[in-house]
């Protein structure tokens, strides 16, 4: 048959065998290491369809699948664990199973193939907010060999231990805001920077940040600012110092260049103000002072200024005592240096009781820096002492060193002699009397003269001012009665003994004594005799004249009385007189009443017997004359001489010639010129000349032309202070004796006892004693002679305090920490300008009065830096420069507050309108206002849920409507609201607090979560297995399922589809091959939620 030769090859079929190692890690990653191996040297008769890979920690024993589909030889094994060391083994896999495994020689430990980066630098803080904090920082110095990805911003409140995340993710630059943080709050800030190898070392926090309103430079509110304070002495003062913006850093005082000492003032800094409180004030404390105000933004000052009113030092000594008598004495000092803020208004004059110690009141009132002190004590030492007065008190005294011991350095004149009665009519009596004998060692000042009734023993003084002269006539008398007279000389020691009375003296029609006769003439003289003549006086006196009394003297002799004839006579022969010698002649007339004034003595006339042949004389010589401008003046003289001399007359060495002007006459034996029409230019020497052949004489007396009163200067007006005296000179030129009258308006005051009018050669005195306020007006003194006449015209101030401002104290406008006052001048200004007003405030139930304003123009103020609530009493003086008024006080207490109440809580907030950061709300208004309009609302808000949360205020400045929008609220987080209404009383009491408000975006879409989670399927080859989940969240959802890492996608062999909230994966016809991890993951807008793999 034969045979055939053939070969074939014969293929055992096996595993394959281990895959070529080594088995070693190419790349390792913090949480995946990629594995490389080579394939097995025999397939085992099949070719390796795919390597299956496996995993375990070092030191366990159960290996876990990594993937069992790997159709090459490398792979990347992901989801490790950091830093944990893995072995990994692979095995090839052919129709024929699974070969032997091929293990890593050593373990895999995942980590990074770098650092985590170095720490950065301490952020700064680059701007605060209300709600939120800026930051800022550099890169660290090492970013550990990986660049950096971001930083993880952490806060921690101040006190806390632990830090929280400011920001949800890693930030990528290098500045962030950390936002909505509580307000008032403190907060730390650290950054960690992140890389590939995760987060580095965190930085060094900032400081402690107080979360609040940007800083501002703090304005001071000089508007409301206390810019004068009035304090008195040992009193509390403040200045209060309001301010807007940030509040300051650092407040400083300072007291002129000197910073107020720590001891003594208190610097309390508020929210909205800075008080600076002076325990107790002290004079030195008076001044200008400057508060500054700083932060780190800027700074501000201002310079308010402090008055300190005390009682005014002590008087200036030394205090002086003069003009010392038995009863009195003169004090002297000099006003205080320092008037204590106030006007000195008087000063209180006391005296030492020897006896007791004590201290007894001469004067409380006395307005000048002198004092005359009555009623002390003769021989017996006495001290005194002064205070200075003003409005806030007495100072300390003004002690006199030692002791003054009251005592004369003289005494009293003795009595005058010669107490005549001269002239009596129905209501007055005139007298006149001699000096004493006896002054007492000191000059006599003037004369007292005392009257009284017969029938009583009580004498009275008819003059309360000491007459000069030796004469008075006493007014005022009662017609028909009888009265007795003495007189008493004054000097500086007082009053002198008394003269001897007059016998009764009775008043009734008046008769006067004449007035003086004519100037006698001698016209003739024999060897011991003269003949004289004479003219009657113009006046009788009323009466009849009952004879004159001729009187001669020798030259530089005595009067001596030379005979006595009856009144018809105007002659007489004097005889016994001794021949050759000179006399002179005189003669008084006499009527009921007594003697007139003597004539003027007659020239000095030798007594000779005349011869023939003899040559010219003059029997009566020349005197003087005074006549009137426009009047006349009469010149005559006696002549004799034999033959008749010739008579010629000069003025000024001018012949005069006879003419209208000047008439000349003589009849051998008496020589006249008559000048007419007389001028001041007139006035002059007046020269009387006789010649005959025997011899020549002349004579001159000089003409006196009575000028009419002129008034040298203008009266200045007059002051003085009510109670005392004004006393001044009125000067003029012309000729007296002038006939002086003092008026005001119409009304003559010159007899008034309160009104003294002098004159002397150039000037009148004028004085007016005890004034009063009725006193002040316009005057004029009234000066005449019989050449004319002038007035002098001036005005009176009587000086006084003014009286009390017009009332009522009206205080309007009240506020709850000011008010305004207003009031009325006064009625009487004291005869001076009200030149200003002292403003004063008390509290109630304190004692010491506070000045407001102590120099207020106006009669209204505004005062300022009252406290709410509080109580107050106000007053007001008047001021003049003779000082200050009673005051006016308002009639009750004034109440510092608003004219209306604070306004009731608003409704209760409702939420609006909610969104991912903000919320609006609104309310209803308050059902009562107060009484005063609501100026605006104030919204405050806290964390829900946290009873002891603190408010926060969500507006600073006031919101007019009902409604606010709410920004930068934190997402998820629950809030509670309330709201304020304020009026200009202040803010109401809160609103009930909102009902639990969530901050959510109302549209936002929230994360995919697993309601059933993914089960582990077992299924028999060929059937099907089904894997199903169910979600909760937000649609439409975005389902990718997994077979490991490949997604798998609507087939033949996969079902995949949703039923309501169910959503599933179907496997159909299962074989090994689908054995696998199966996933799914699930996304919409907010993100992803992964699933779980089946266990």
């Amino acid at each position: 048959m034969g045979k055939d030769t053939g070969s074939l090859r014969v293929t055992v079929l096996d595993k394959p065998g281990p895959c070529t190692g080594p088995l070693e890690a190419t790349d390792i990653d913090a949480n995946q290491v990629t594995l490389k191996w080579a394939p097995p040297k025999s397939d085992g008769g099949e070719p390796v369809s795919n390597y299956v890979l496996e995993k375990r920690i070092k030191g366990t024993d159960e290996w876990l699948p990594v993937s069992s589909f790997l159709s090459s030889p490398t792979a990347t094994v992901k989801n490790l664990e950091e830093g944990k060391p893995y072995e990994f083994r692979v095995m090839a896999e052919n129709a024929q199973g699974r070969g032997e495994p091929l293990q890593t020689i050593s373990p895999v430990t995942p980590k990074l193939p770098f650092e985590p980066p170095s720490a950065c630098n301490q952020p700064a803080v680059e701007e605060v907010t209300a709600d939120s904090v800026a930051l800022s920082w550099q890169p660290p110095r090492n970013n550990g060999g990986s660049p950096v990805t971001g930083y993880i911003v952490e806060k921690r409140a101040k006190g806390d231990k632990s830090w929280s995340k400011a920001s949800v993710t890693p930030v990528s630059s290098t500045n962030f805001t950390a936002k909505n943080l509580p307000e008032g709050k403190e907060f730390e800030f650290r950054v960690t920077p992140v890389n590939k190898a995760g987060p580095g070392e965190p930085s060094e926090p900032t400081d402690a940040v107080k979360v609040q309103a940007p800083q501002t430079a703090p304005r001071i509110l000089s508007d409301f600012a206390t810019k004068d304070v009035t304090a008195a002495a040992g009193e509390e003062f403040k200045l209060r110092i309001p301010f807007e913006g940030s509040p300051p850093e650092n407040v400083e005082c300072f007291h002129g260049a000197t910073a107020v000492p720590v001891e003594r003032f208190e610097i309390r800094e508020e929210t909205s103000e800075v008080v600076i409180v002076c325990k107790k004030a002290v004079k030195a404390d008076e001044g200008k002072y400057t508060v500054t105000l700083k932060n780190r933004a800027g700074r501000d000052s201002i310079e308010p200024k402090v008055n300190i009113v005390d009682k005014p030092a002590m008087p200036e000594g030394p205090l002086e005592v003069s003009k010392i008598g038995p009863d009195s004495c003169t004090l002297t000092w000099r006003p205080p240096k320092d008037d204590g803020g106030a006007p000195v208004e008087n000063y209180v004059v006391e005296k030492q009781d020897p006896r007791t110690g004590e201290w007894v009141p001469l004067s409380k009132f006395v307005r000048k820096p002198e004092y005359e002190a009555f009623g002390l004590d003769e021989g017996k030492p006495v001290k005194f002492r002064v205070r200075a007065e003003n409005l806030h008190g007495l100072s300390e005294p003004l002690e006199l060193e030692t002791a003054v011991t009251p005592k004369l350095a003289f005494q009293p004149p003795g009595a005058p002699e010669g107490l005549d009665v001269t002239g009596v009519d129905e209501s007055s009596v005139s007298l006149s009397w001699k000096k004493p004998r006896s002054d007492g060692g000191n000059k006599v000042q003037g004369y007292v003269v005392e009257y009284k009734e017969p029938s009583s023993n009580k004498w009275k003084k008819a003059n309360d001012f000491p007459v000069k002269g030796n004469k008075m006539t006493v007014p005022g008398l009662d017609k028909n009665t009888k009265y007795e007279f003495r007189v008493r000389a004054k000097n500086d020691a007082g009053l002198g003994e008394p003269s001897a009375a007059t016998k009764p003296v009775e008043t009734k029609s008046k008769i006067s004594p004449p007035g003086n006769p004519g100037t006698p003439a001698v016209t003739k003289t024999g060897k011991n005799f003269a003949e004289l003549e004479w003219t009657k006086p113009l006046n009788e006196g009323g009466g009849r004249l009952t004879g004159f009394k001729v009187e001669k003297r020798k030259k530089n002799g005595d009067w001596e009385t030379a005979a006595t004839v009856p009144g018809s006579a105007s002659d007489a022969l004097i005889d016994g007189l001794d021949e050759d010698e000179e006399y002179e002649f005189r003669v008084t007339a006499l009527n009921a009443s007594g003697e007139g004034d003597p004539s003027p003595p007659s020239l000095p006339t030798k007594i000779e017997d005349r011869k023939a042949g003899a040559s010219p004389e003059f029997l009566s010589r020349l005197q003087a004359a005074t006549g009137a401008v426009g009047g006349s003046a009469t010149f005559t003289c006696r002549i004799d001489g034999k033959p008749p001399p010739e008579v010629r007359w000069f003025k000024n060495g001018i012949e005069l010639r006879p003419s209208a002007r000047a008439q000349i006459s003589s009849d051998g034996e008496v020589a006249t010129l008559t000048l007419n029409d007389l001028s001041e230019s007139d006035a002059g020497e007046i020269t009387c000349e006789l010649a005959n052949k025997a011899g020549r004489e002349c004579t001159s007396a000089r003409l006196n032309v009575q000028r009419p009163p002129k008034l040298e200067r203008a009266v200045p007006d007059q002051s003085g202070d009510v109670g005392d005296g004004v006393k001044f000179k009125v000067f003029f030129s012309g000729n007296g004796p002038l006939k002086l009258g003092l008026k005001k308006g119409s009304k003559d005051l010159s007899e008034s006892p309160n009104v003294k009018l002098q004159e002397f050669d150039d000037y009148v005195v004028v004085q007016i004693k005890d004034l009063q306020r009725e006193d002040a007006g316009d005057y004029k003194l009234e000066l005449a002679n019989e050449s004319g006449s002038t007035a002098a015209p001036f005005s009176l101030k009587v000086k006084a305090k003014p009286s009390a401002a017009g009332g009522p104290l009206q205080a309007s406008d009240v506020t709850k920490n000011a008010c305004k006052l207003s009031w009325k001048p006064p009625r009487d200004d004291g005869g001076s300008k009200v030149t200003h007003y002292v403003v004063e405030r008390k509290e109630k139930d304190k004692e010491n009065w506070l000045t407001v304003a102590s120099f207020c123009k106006d009669t209204s103020v505004d005062v300022q830096g009252l406290v709410e609530n509080s109580e107050y009493s106000f007053r007001v003086f008047a001021v003049n420069e003779n000082g200050s008024s009673e005051p006016l006080e308002t009639t009750g207490p004034i109440v510092a507050k608003m004219p209306f109440d604070k306004p009731q809580a608003p409704g209760e907030p409702e939420a609006e309108e909610v969104g991912a950061d903000f919320v609006s709300l609104s309310w209803s208004r308050p059902v009562s206002d107060g009484g005063g309009k609501i100026t605006g609302y104030y919204v405050e808000k806290r964390e829900a849920g946290a009873s002891d949360a603190a408010w926060t205020r969500v507006n600073f400045v006031p919101i007019h409507n009902t409604t606010c929008n709410i920004p930068n609220l934190i997402e998820d987080k629950d809030y509670e609201f309330r709201v304020f209404a304020e009026n200009e009383a202040g803010l109401s009491q809160p609103s009930g607090a909102s009902r639990k408000v969530t901050v959510k975006d109302p549209k936002a879409q929230s994360l995919p979560q697993f309601t059933t989670q993914l089960k582990r399927q077992q299924v028999n080859e060929g059937k099907r297995a089904e894997f199903e989940v169910q979600l909760n969240g937000s649609p439409p959802f975005d389902v990718v399922w997994s077979k490991g890492v490949r997604e798998l996608a609507p087939s033949g062999k996969y079902d995949i589809g949703k039923e309501g909230d169910r959503y599933y994966l179907v496997v159909n016809n299962c074989s090994i091959d689908d054995a696998d991890e199966y996933s799914v993951r699930v996304s919409n807008r907010a993100g992803r939620a992964p699933a779980r793999p089946p266990t």
